[in-house]
C-alpha cells in the first residue's frame, strides 16, 4: 500500500523499507524507504487512517556514512550521515539488516562504493556481494512491468495515428543520410585537392612555432636581465637610503653643533669684563651687567645630559662657573667696600641700610615738597620765603632724586594763588603727576638692582640646578622695602588732602573727582603695573576722600534741614519723619552716585 499510495503516482519503484523511530526521543514510528529513482526517502504514517505522506527525501549520492553501531551483537540502532547525522532505531534486526544490504547493493552498483559502511558484520556484506549480480539482474528484469489492456489499446491507437509521420521521418532520415554522404565525399575531395595548401599551411605553422620558440627564448633572456636589474636597483635603493640616513644624521649633528656653539659661546669682551669685575664707573658697570646677562643666558641653556660628558662642553661649563664665581667675589668685595660692616650681615644689611638712608632723605624732601605745595595752594609763597637755594644739590639719578619736582617748584604759574575749586584741581593733579615718576623710578631701580622682580626671582631660582632662591630675595619683599623708603609719603599726602578740603566748603568733591579720574587714568596706562606701590597708597587716599565727602554731605544736609525748618514756621511748623527720611534718601542717592 505504501508503494501504491506514495511512489506509484510519481513513477518511482519501492526497493526496501524499515520501520524506525528517532533514537533518544519519544517513540514516534516512521518508515524509511529506498525508492528506485530517488532512493533514501523517509515515509511517515499519518495519524488518521492508513494514509502515508512523505516528510523528507535525500538523494543517495548525498549519503556519506552508514553506521551499524555494533559488529558482534545484534543492535537495533543505526546512523545515516547526510548533511548531518540521523540516528534511528529499527523495529526489528531483520528489517535493519535488509535495509543496510539494499543500501550496500545500490552503493556498489551506482556509486562505485563511495559510501562508507562502519560497524557492520562482514558476513552480511559477503553474502550481499555474492548475490549482487543475480539481484541486479532480477532488479533489471523487475524494472519492466506488464502493460494493462487499456495502455496497450492507447499505444496501438497512437502508433496508427502517427504511423505516416513516422514513415515520413524515416524517409527524411534516409534522404538526410544520403545527402550527408554526398557532403562527406565532397569534403574529402576538397581536402585532397587542397593538400598542397594544407602542406603550405603546416609549413607556416611549423615556422610560426619556431618563431614562437625563439620569442620565448628571448623573453626568458629578458626576464633574467630584468631580474638582474631588479637586484641592482634594490642595492641602489639600499645605498640611497643609507646616504639619506647619513645626510639626515649630518644635518642633525650640524644643527646640534650650531645650537651648542651659538648658545654656549661667550665673547672675549664679556669674559674680560667678568674676569676683571671692575665696577668703578657707569660704563664699566653696564659692561659687567651685559656680561653677567650673557653668562646667565649661557648657563641657563637646556642641554642633554650626554652633552655634558663631552670634553669641550665640560670645559666651557667649567669656565662659565669659574667666571661666575670670580665675578661674584668681585661684586661682593665691591659692595663690601661701599657699605660699612657688610661682612657682618651678608643677607639683610644692604636692604636695611638702603631703606634707612633713603627713607630719611625722602622724608626731608617730601616734607619740603608738600609744604611748598600747601603754601602755593593757599597763596602764601612769600610767607614761605622760597628761593632757588632751597634744593641746591639734587640727589643722584641712580637713586631717583626729587629733582622731578622742579616743574612744580620753579615753573608755577601766578594764577595758582587763587583758592577756588579749579585751583584745587590743578594743584592736586600736578602733585600726583610729580609723585608718579618718582615712585615708578624707585621701584624699577630696586627691582633691577636687588633682583626683586618676579622674572628675576624665577631666573635666579632656575639658575642653580632648580633650587629655590633665598627667602630674602622673594618678590613679596618689594612692597615692604618701598613702604620703609616712602614711609612719610602717605601721611604727607593725607595732610595735603586736608588742606585742599579747607580751601572751600565743596573742595572735598573736587578732590574726590580728581583722585578718581587719576586712578582710572593710571589703570588704563602702561605704567599701572610699574606703580603698584603708588596704586595702593592712592587707593587709601581715595577712601579718605570718600569719607570726607560723606561727612560734608551729612553736614550740608543737616544745615539745609535746620534752615528749612526755621524759615517757614507758619506753613510747616515741624518736619515729619517721612520728610526727614526723604532728605536722607536724597543724600543716600547722591552718595551712591
Amino acid at each position: 500500500s505504501t508503494a501504491k499510495d506514495v511512489f506509484n503516482p510519481q513513477n518511482e519503484r519501492l526497493l526496501e523499507i524499515v520501520h524506525v523511530w528517532k533514537t533518544g526521543k519519544k517513540r514516534k514510528n516512521s518508515i524509511l524507504c529506498v525508492a528506485g529513482e530517488c532512493p533514501g526517502k523517509k515515509v511517515k504514517k499519518a495519524d488518521r487512517g492508513d494514509q502515508y505522506k512523505m516528510t523528507d527525501r535525500w538523494p543517495l549520492k548525498d549519503l556519506k556514512l552508514v553506521d551499524g553501531k555494533n559488529v558482534n551483537q545484534e543492535c537495533l540502532e543505526f546512523e545515516l550521515q547526510f548533511d548531518k547525522v540521523y540516528k534511528w532505531t529499527a523495529v526489528s534486526a531483520d528489517e535493519k539488516n535488509a535495509f543496510i544490504r539494499c543500501l550496500w547493493k545500490l552503493n556498489r552498483r551506482y556509486l562505485s562504493s563511495s559510501i562508507a559502511f562502519v560497524s557492520i558484520p562482514s558476513c552480511m556484506l559477503e553474502e550481499v556481494g555474492n548475490a549482487s549480480a543475480k539481484a541486479g539482474d532480477q532488479a533489471e528484469h523487475s524494472a519492466y512491468q506488464e502493460m494493462t489492456p487499456k495502455e496497450t489499446a492507447d499505444m496501438l491507437k497512437l502508433m496508427e495515428e502517427y504511423e505516416p509521420i513516422v514513415n515520413n521521418s524515416m524517409a527524411f532520415a534516409e534522404k538526410l543520410s544520403k545527402e550527408l554522404q554526398v557532403l562527406d565525399e565532397a569534403n574529402l575531395q576538397a581536402i585532397i585537392s587542397s593538400e598542397k595548401q594544407v602542406t603550405l599551411l603546416m609549413g607556416s605553422i611549423d615556422e610560426a612555432l619556431a618563431e614562437v620558440a625563439k620569442v620565448e627564448e628571448t623573453l626568458q633572456v629578458y626576464d633574467e636581465l630584468l631580474g638582474s636589474v631588479k637586484q641592482q636597483m634594490d642595492h641602489i635603493q639600499q645605498g640611497n637610503s643609507l646616504l639619506h640616513q647619513i645626510d639626515s644624521n649630518h644635518e642633525k649633528l650640524m644643527s646640534e653643533i650650531l645650537f651648542l656653539t651659538s648658545n654656549l659661546d661667550l665673547s672675549k669682551k664679556h669674559r674680560q669684563a667678568l674676569s676683571r669685575g671692575d665696577l668703578s664707573s657707569p660704563s664699566k658697570v653696564k659692561a659687567c651687567i651685559a656680561a653677567a646677562e650673557a653668562l646667565s643666558s649661557c648657563m641657563n641653556v637646556q642641554i642633554q645630559p650626554g652633552y655634558r660628558k663631552l670634553q669641550a662642553i665640560a670645559e666651557q661649563l667649567i669656565m662659565f662657573e669659574t667666571l661666575k664665581q670670580n665675578f661674584e667675589n668681585s661684586f661682593i668685595s665691591h659692595i663690601t667696600s661701599i657699605f660699612e660692616l657688610q661682612h657682618f650681615l651678608p643677607h639683610s644689611f644692604p636692604f636695611q641700610v638702603y631703606a634707612w638712608n633713603l627713607s630719611r632723605l625722602y622724608e626731608r624732601e617730601i616734607k619740603a615738597f608738600f609744604e611748598l605745595a600747601r603754601m602755593l595752594l593757599l597763596g602764601r609763597t612769600k610767607e614761605l620765603g622760597y628761593t632757588e637755594e632751597l634744593y641746591p644739590h639734587p640727589l643722584p639719578q641712580t637713586i631717583s632724586s626729587l629733582g622731578g619736582f622742579s616743574p612744580l617748584i620753579c615753573g608755577s604759574s601766578p594764577q595758582l594763588v587763587y583758592a577756588d575749586l579749579h585751583q584745587v584741581d590743578i594743584m592736586l593733579e600736578q602733585v600726583l603727576r610729580e609723585l608718579q615718576p618718582l615712585c615708578i623710578a624707585e621701584q624699577r631701580f630696586i627691582e633691577k638692582f636687588f633682583m626683586l622682580s618676579q622674572d628675576a626671582a624665577d631666573q635666579e631660582g632656575l639658575g642653580r640646578n632648580g633650587t629655590l632662591p633665598p627667602p630674602i630675595l622673594s618678590f613679596s619683599y618689594l612692597p615692604q622695602l618701598l613702604s620703609e623708603i616712602f614711609s612719610s609719603l602717605e601721611p604727607e599726602l593725607r595732610g595735603f588732602i586736608d588742606t585742599c578740603n579747607k580751601v572751600q566748603q565743596f573742595s572735598c568733591l573736587q578732590v574726590l573727582v580728581t583722585l578718581n579720574d587719576y586712578m582710572f587714568e593710571m589703570q588704563g596706562s602702561s605704567a599701572a603695573t610699574s606703580s603698584s606701590f603708588l596704586n595702593v597708597g592712592l587707593s587709601n587716599i581715595l577712601l579718605l576722600a570718600k569719607n570726607n565727602f560723606n561727612k560734608c554731605i551729612w553736614s550740608v544736609s543737616g544745615t539745609v534741614l535746620g534752615h528749612w525748618r526755621g524759615s517757614l514756621p507758619c506753613q510747616w511748623p515741624s518736619c515729619t519723619s517721612s520728610e526727614a527720611s526723604g532728605l536722607k534718601g536724597c543724600h543716600s542717592g547722591l552718595e551712591e552716585g
